[in-house]
Order: structure tokens, then C-alpha cells, then sequence
């Protein structure tokens, strides 16, 4: 049922982003332009990885608010060392990696050992993280960058940017980590049923920590795209990555109550959004009102969501009934 309902999830995302580009089109010719398909693959590249960010701590029915903090000190991390250093690309993305890791792991570790709420905690930290990024920088942007950093981010392949291979990469592996590794299927357990995963010998910290380390890297990810995007290091990045962050999980059919992602959903809802927003701008739409457009959809999402949660455990007792009447019959025929 759960593979169904994912499919059926992703269809309707492909049928809804069909209708909207026609719809765009008809509205504004220049919507199927070279120039503005590249723009939005662009700003879906850099929105997936976000919303991978969120998802990860979803799929333990944890949230972090710190996704977009995180963002922020890696991005003046790199800035400083690019700008003010001059270190190799490279050994700059390793070690931006690595901040985004320990941010994320802090993280986890005060949620796990405290028994706090992941909100609590990574609204905090959030709020830390961003807070020593305008600290550091005076809200003053580092302006050097790689001429193969600037590539990344601003070059293409016919219509596809350069920088969609990052989120490529990042689905790829997470799709490889829930599947088939034992650690993402315990944090879907631990997503689905917090007591029972723990009766089955599946230590709840260890995945909050996993969640949280794992939402940290994909967040200095995303962080890393931008500097690319931008030719710069803004410390003010990630200032706007919360909506989206959870918009594309749970549009794309991630559980807001954990145990249930979808990597294939969040890469179609991040591509959604970002059409729906270049479209509505080319449209002369106010942006306050993409952003009313998100949080409808969003909304919408959770409650189709709970609805069919609630269709679920109404249809429970009558399956279980069935499924004794079968074994009674079978048990009477031997």
C-alpha cells in the first residue's frame, strides 16, 4: 500500500507540473524558453537538496529548524577560507562537508541526550548557527570564488545546469541508504513506531543522531550550490530555506510524523515549486504571493496526509476482522 500511494503521489506530481508549464506557456510565451528552463532545473537543484535536508530528520519523525543555519556558517566557513586564505577548491569543499556534519551532530546529540524536541533544540542552534555567521562577516558578503566554482554553479549542458548533479548524487545515495542499508531502515523504524523500534533492540538516539549528522551535510550541500549560484559567500544564505525545506518532503509524500519518505517525491516537489515560482514572477505575480502559494500546498499535503491516516486506521478493524474470519475458515476446512 505504502509503494502504491508513493507512485500515485509522484504521478500527480508529474501530471501537476505538466499542467502548470502549459498553463505558464499559455500565459507567458517565454516560460519554454532555453534561458528560463535552465532557471528553473537551477533553483530545483539547490531547493531538493534543502528539502533532503529536512527530510532526513523527518524519516525519524524529528524536524530542525537549524537547516538553514547550518547553511549559513558553512557558507562563511568557505567564504573564508576561498576569500581570505586562498585554499585549493577541494580541500574547501571537504572541509565545509565536514563543518555541516559536526553542526548537524551537535544537533543530534542535545536532542538525543537531553530528550528534548528536535524543534526546540535546532531552533536554538539555529538561531546560534546564523547568528555567529552575521557575527563574523558584519553581514558583508566574501566576494571571490573559484572561476570552477562560479562554472558549477552558472554552467549547463543544453538545458540541464551543471549544478543538477548534486542533487542527482545526494537522491542516489539516499535512495541507496533507506533501501538497502540497515541503518536507513532502522531510522524509518524508529519514524514509524518510536517503542516498537526500540523493543526490537533499535537504539532511538543513535538514529536521532544519524537524522541530524545526515541533515547537517546535505544542509553545507546546499550551502556549497549557492556559493556557486551567487559568485559569492552571502552569510545571509539560508535565511529563506525554511518553507522550502519542509515543502518539498512533504509535498513529495514524506510523513511529517516520520517513518515514510519519498526520494523520487522530493526531487518532483522541489521541481513543482520552483515552476510554479518562476512562473508566477514571470507572470508579474507578487512573490508574497508564491510564498502564500507554498504554504497552501503545504498545507494541503499534511492534510491529505492525516486524511489518509485516518481512512487507514477507520478500515484497520475491518481488515483484522477478515483476516480471523479467513483463518478461522481455513482452520474449520483442515
Amino acid at each position: 500500500m505504502t509503494a502504491r500511494r508513493l507512485a500515485n503521489q509522484e504521478a500527480t506530481l508529474v501530471l501537476v507540473i505538466i499542467i502548470a508549464s502549459i498553463a505558464f506557456w499559455l500565459t507567458a510565451p517565454k516560460y519554454l524558453g532555453s534561458a528560463n528552463i535552465v532557471a528553473v532545473l537551477t533553483s530545483a537543484s539547490t531547493t531538493v537538496v534543502i528539502g533532503f535536508a529536512q527530510l532526513t530528520c523527518l524519516s525519524v519523525g524529528e524536524m530542525s529548524l537549524a537547516v538553514g543555519g547550518i547553511g549559513a556558517a558553512v557558507t562563511v566557513l568557505g567564504g573564508m577560507l576561498l576569500d581570505q586564505d586562498h585554499v585549493s577548491l577541494a580541500l574547501v569543499a571537504v572541509i565545509c562537508l565536514i563543518g555541516g556534519l559536526l553542526a548537524g551532530l551537535i544537533n543530534g546529540l542535545v536532542t538525543a541526550r537531553t530528550h528534548l524536541s528536535g524543534f526546540i533544540v535546532t531552533l536554538a542552534t539555529g538561531g546560534a548557527y546564523s547568528g555567529l555567521a552575521i557575527g563574523i562577516t558584519k553581514s558583508n558578503p566574501y566576494p571571490t570564488v573559484p572561476p570552477a566554482l562560479a562554472t558549477f554553479g552558472q554552467g549547463q549542458w543544453g538545458f540541464i545546469p551543471y549544478l543538477a548533479v548534486a542533487p542527482a548524487v545526494c537522491a542516489v545515495l539516499l535512495f541507496i541508504f533507506y533501501r538497502w542499508r540497515r541503518t536507513g531502515r532502522e531510522l524509518l523504524a524508529v519514524g514509524g513506531n518510536r517503542n516498537a523500534a526500540a523493543l526490537a533492540g533499535i537504539s532511538v538516539p543513535k538514529a536521532t543522531i544519524w537524522a541530524h549528522t545526515l541533515s547537517g551535510v546535505l544542509a553545507a550541500v546546499a550551502a556549497i550550490m549557492f556559493m556557486g549560484v551567487l559568485r559569492q559567500s552571502v552569510p545571509t544564505i539560508g535565511s529563506d530555506w525554511l518553507v522550502s525545506s519542509f515543502a518539498v518532503p512533504i509535498i513529495g509524500g514524506t510523513l511529517l510524523a516520520g517513518g515514510e519518505i519519498s526520494i523520487g517525491g522530493a526531487v518532483l516537489a522541489a521541481v513543482l515549486l520552483s515552476v510554479i515560482s518562476d512562473g508566477l514572477v514571470l507572470v508579474n505575480v507578487s512573490q508574497y504571493i508564491v510564498e502564500m502559494v507554498e504554504g497552501i500546498l503545504i498545507l494541503a499535503a499534511v492534510l491529505a496526509d492525516r486524511f489518509r491516516l485516518v481512512v487507514r486506521d477507520m478500515s484497520r478493524p475491518a481488515r483484522q476482522l477478515r483476516t480471523i474470519g479467513k483463518a478461522t475458515d481455513g482452520g474449520a476446512t483442515a
